[in-house]
Parts: structure tokens; C-alpha cells; sequence
């Protein structure tokens, strides 16, 4: 086909800069790389120092502790430190700093080599610190761009969000609106960037106080959440990639660059093992919630639940990154399933209800448990139901101002501390719900993912094809059990497994990559990649 690529060919040889490479994202698409293209010239993880870290040292820590390079330990064992080497070096820095705070000796190397550039940074907490948010998702996409337009011939791919949409609902087009806001008002982009920083200054003028600190934070979150609203975004982290998307497009008019928007991100389906999760600010505490006694979950049975799992975000990252390389390239990426394998929300309660039964059924540790809870199933409802959980702290609040007056104070004292706990407990649920209604309840959006669809990969592993999905199958059988195992545990602040390997992966000294022999290293024709499952 005349819109055909090979992933291997197109990475043979070239040189790739990630930033974010710690994040859900970033590890993942770091560990199919170097799995599946050993072909592939250089790629440079850009990390920063971290509580007293080195990028080294937080690099080493990754690989040695994290499931997600489980497999490459595996295979090459006592070789695997040869190979990352051979392929991989980390450079310190910070796209928060001019020049993204990379040494001048460094930073000409890459001026002259560097092919692509993948940003996968990003602050994806849903409302944030305001001047955090920025820094994080706009400036330091600015700086991204500013480095890369001094480089020969590199290319931005710059990771956002399907839901930059904002309040629009239907089908939403893989375009960037430059100069409308989500809620349809006249938007300019510059002018909103310099404001919020007019903002953030007087807000934080008086920093230095200690005892206003965390009065400043709570400011600025409000703020981010206002200026949100105002323009018709779901929250400050939506807010503030849509208005890095606008700046970017509307600033950097000599760099070639795409945006990928991924939609909700999910368990992986098979890479790089079923069931991986370690995306906390996805569904997750959703997902937990419903296997508590709670069960009317405000949603709108039809609108779409748009998931996808790690491991097509993945391909599809790497399919826009190739597309780019040869300039073949659309500006928006959307990656996505709800134009193609459509879920529901009142499907995704269904289903993730009927996990937790089976999984009280089987793995109860009380008779109520086990007899009891199973048949307890979520229910979706409009947001003002007669039991929504603001109706509920409706009269929680009533019975505890009952049960203050001087006559029960003393007779009830039991009743209104059980009162109490359960109005704090129901505000922490409302406090979830409240995040989450924009996507299970408020809008209902379909995105296109036309731009990466119509792009033919050879190799089978790397396609991009949402179709294969079995909802249910995965749901119950991948997804359910990958949150329970990956998630809820540090939702609930437990411990959960550790991966240690028998051989823990070693840096060399900043020099050695270059003093490697090529025999110490497996030649790439010896590293086949495994075949992808549905």
C-alpha cells in the first residue's frame, strides 16, 4: 500500500529523545522499543535529579524495579546491561529549564543527530496547583519546542489528550482549534498564557510567608479549576494541554510536529504482560469505589467510556513517531476506541461490577462477603437521583445537627461520631464522582481516529487495531484483575509485589557507551519480537 511503513526500517539507525520516560506512558513505549527494534540508532531518556537522585541513578532504579522491563531481565540476563548501552543514554535535565537544562557538549550532539523527539511529560493530575500545571504542560512543552527548532532536522511528538475537547460533544475531529474556546467562545491562546501568568505572580507575591503557603496552593487550584470552566474545559489538567496545543501550533511554525492524543488509558492487553496498570489518575478509583458498598453510579447509559490499553497507545505512539520521520505526517493523532469498537459507561459499571462479585464470590474473607456482596450490583443513575450521594450527605448533615442539640448529645454520642465519619466518607465519594462526571455522565463524545488508521504497518505487533477488543473478555479476564493487582493496592496505600531480577542492570561510566566492542552486543537479527494476542 502506498501509505505502508515499517517500524523497523523507519527506526533502524535513528535517533529518538524521550522525555517522561518514568511516567505509565513513557516506560512502556521505552521497553517495546527496545524489544521489539533493536535496530533502533540511539534513544535518550531525558531525566531529571530527584530527591537527592541522579538521572543515573533514577534510571537504574527503573529498570531494576519495575515490572515493565520484567521481560528484557529475562531474556538477556546478564547481558541486558550490554545491550541497553548499546542503545540508550540518559541525559540530565529538565524541560522545566532554558535549553531543557542539558550540558552545552550534550546538547550539540543532539543539535546534529537527534531524528525525533517524543514528549510524554506531563503533570496528569485532574486539578493541580494552577502555576504547577503550567510550568509542567505548557512551558515545558514551549521549551520542548524552542530546543528542537535549533536542531538540524528533529521532529516533535508531543503527547496530550483526547479530552482537550473539553464540553464538546459528538463526533470530535482530530483538528486543533486555534481560536475557539471548547464552550464556542473566541479564544486567544497568547493572551490567556500571559494572563494566567499575570494571575499566578499575584497569587503567589507572598509566598515567602510560611503560614500562607498552603492557603496559596488551595488559591491556585481553585483558579486553575475557574479559568477551566470559564473556557468550557473539564478541569486544569484538560485546560492547561489544550492551551499547550494552541501555543504550540500558533508559535512554532518551522518545526515539524504532530500531536498524539490518547483517551482514557488503560491495562495492557498483552503488552508488556496482561493486565499491567499503573495509571492512578485513570479509572481506577472508580473502579475501586464500585467494589465497595457503594452502587449508584451517576452515568448515562450510551455515552461512550472511551479505554484503551497501554500497549495500542503504544504502537500508536510509534506509528506517529515513523509517520513523522518520513514526513508523512498529520498534525492530530487521536487514539482511541470509541469510533470503532464502541464501550459504554453503563457497560464498563456492568462489567466491572460482575468482576468484583466473582471476585467476592470467590476471594470473600467474611460470610457477608462472600454471600452477601455478590449480589450487590452497581446501578447507574442521573446525577440527581433520590440516593445520588449528595442527596445522602443531605440528610447525614441533618441527623449529626439533630443529634448535636443539648438534650441527645450525651444519649447519642455513638450515633453522631458514626454520623460524622459516614458525612466524611460520603464527601471523599463525592469529591471521586465529581471528577469523574464529565466522562461517565456530562458529555458524550466519539473521537476520530481516522489519521492513525489509515496508516498500513507491516509488522503485526506494531498495528494499530482496536477492533480485536473483546470487551467483556477483557474487562473480566485483563483489565479487573490487572487493577486489583497493580492499582487498588496503592490506591489503598498497601503493599503490592516488587520486582527484583537476579541481575540488576548497571550504567557504565559517562564515557563507556563509546568504548563498547559491537561483539558484546546481540546483533538485532537475533532479537525476534514476540507475536501480539488479542
Amino acid at each position: 500500500m502506498q501509505n505502508s511503513i515499517s517500524i523497523r526500517e523507519t527506526y533502524a539507525g535513528k535517533h529518538v529523545m524521550i522525555v517522561g520516560a518514568s511516567g505509565f506512558l513513557g516506560k512502556v513505549w521505552l521497553a517495546m522499543m527496545l524489544e521489539r527494534v533493536p535496530e533502533v540508532g540511539r534513544i535518550y531518556v531525558l531525566i531529571r535529579k530527584r530527591k537527592g537522585k541522579s538521572a543515573r541513578e533514577r534510571f537504574e532504579q527503573m529498570v531494576n524495579s519495575t515490572h515493565v522491563f520484567q521481560n528484557l531481565h529475562t531474556r538477556f540476563g546478564s547481558k541486558l546491561s550490554q545491550y541497553i548501552w548499546k542503545r540508550v543514554e540518559v541525559v540530565e535535565g529538565d524541560i522545566a529549564q532554558t535549553n531543557l537544562g542539558i550540558s552545552p557538549a550534550t546538547a550539540q550532539r543532539l543539535y546534529q543527530n537527534l531524528d525525533l523527539f517524543i514528549n510524554c511529560a506531563g503533570l496528569v493530575e485532574f486539578n493541580p496547583d494552577l502555576e504547577q500545571g503550567i510550568l509542567t504542560n505548557v512551558d515545558g512543552t514551549l521549551n520542548c519546542a524552542r530546543f528542537l527548532e535549533t536542531c538540524d532536522h528533529a521532529a516533535l511528538l508531543h503527547v496530550s489528550t483526547c479530552y482537550v475537547a473539553g464540553i464538546r460533544e459528538g463526533r470530535i475531529p482530530e483538528t486543533i482549534h486555534l481560536f475557539r474556546s471548547p464552550n464556542a467562545q473566541s479564544f486567544d491562546a497568547e493572551a490567556e498564557y500571559k494572563f494566567i501568568w499575570e494571575v499566578i505572580k499575584l497569587i503567589t507575591k507572598d509566598r515567602g510567608n510560611l503560614e500562607h503557603r498552603h492557603q496559596i496552593r488551595d488559591v491556585l487550584v481553585n483558579e486553575g479549576m475557574r479559568r477551566a470552566q470559564i473556557w468550557g474545559w473539564q478541569n486544569t489538567y484538560t485546560y492547561t494541554k489544550g492551551l499547550s496545543e494552541c501555543l504550540l501550533a500558533r508559535q512554532s511554525k518551522k518545526l515539524r510536529f504532530s500531536i498524539f492524543r490518547p483517551s482514557i488509558v488503560e491495562s495492557a492487553i498483552q503488552y508488556p504482560f496482561p493486565g499491567w496498570n499503573e495509571g492512578f489518575n485513570t479509572c481506577g478509583p472508580l473502579a475501586l469505589l464500585l467494589g465497595s458498598w457503594f452502587r449508584y453510579l451517576p452515568a448515562k447509559d450510551g455515552n461512550p467510556f472511551d479505554v484503551i490499553p497501554i500497549d495500542l497507545v503504544c504502537n500508536g505512539l510509534t506509528i506517529a513517531g515513523a509517520a513523522l520521520m518520513l514526513n508523512k505526517h498529520s498534525m492530530v493523532y487521536q487514539c482511541g476506541t470509541s469510533d470503532t469498537n464502541l464501550l459504554t459507561i453503563d457497560q464498563a459499571a456492568k462489567l466491572t461490577s460482575l468482576s468484583h462479585q466473582i471476585h467476592y464470590r470467590r476471594f470473600g474473607k467474611t460470610a457477608i462477603e462472600r454471600i452477601v456482596r455478590p449480589y450487590w450490583r452497581t446501578v447507574t443513575v442521573p446525577k440527581d437521583h433520590i440516593f445520588s450521594v449528595s442527596n445522602l450527605r443531605k440528610i447525614t448533615r441533618v441527623l449529626v445537627r439533630i443529634l448535636e442539640q443539648p438534650p441527645l448529645q450525651n444519649l447519642a454520642k455513638t450515633t453522631l461520631e458514626f454520623a460524622g465519619r459516614t458525612d466524611r466518607k460520603l464527601e471523599q465519594i463525592e469529591n471521586i464522582l465529581e471528577l469523574f462526571m464529565p466522562f461517565t455522565h456530562d458529555y458524550a463524545q466519539t473521537f476520530d481516529t481516522s489519521s492513525l488508521r489509515a496508516i498500513e504497518v507491516e509488522e503485526e505487533e506494531f498495528r494499530f487495531d482496536t477492533k480485536k477488543i473483546h470487551w467483556p473478555g477483557y474487562w473480566l479476564d485483563v483489565h479487573m484483575p490487572g487493577l486489583r493487582q497493580w492499582c487498588f493496592p496503592s490506591i489503598e496505600k498497601k503493599k503490592k509485589g516488587s520486582f527484583v531480577p537476579p541481575i540488576p542492570f548497571r550504567l557504565p561510566p559517562p564515557q563507556a557507551p563509546e568504548q563498547l566492542q559491537p561483539s558484546l552486543i546481540s546483533s538485532p537479527s537475533s532479537v525476534r519480537p514476540p507475536s501480539q494476542v488479542y
